[in-house]
């Protein structure tokens, strides 16, 4: 099963499609907080 369809009544299912979605999209865009860059050459000494 894929998770995109529900075969079981209830929310339990709905809540763990909607955390791994939430966290791809937190992850996807919370990447550029953690991201290290390089200085630029033209900036040391």
């Amino acid at each position: 099963a894929t998770g995109l369809v529900a075969f079981a009544p209830g929310i339990d299912s709905q809540i763990a499609w909607e955390a791994h979605i939430g966290g791809f999209v937190a992850g996807f865009f919370g990447l550029r907080a953690f991201d290290r860059r390089q200085q630029p050459d033209e900036f040391t000494a």
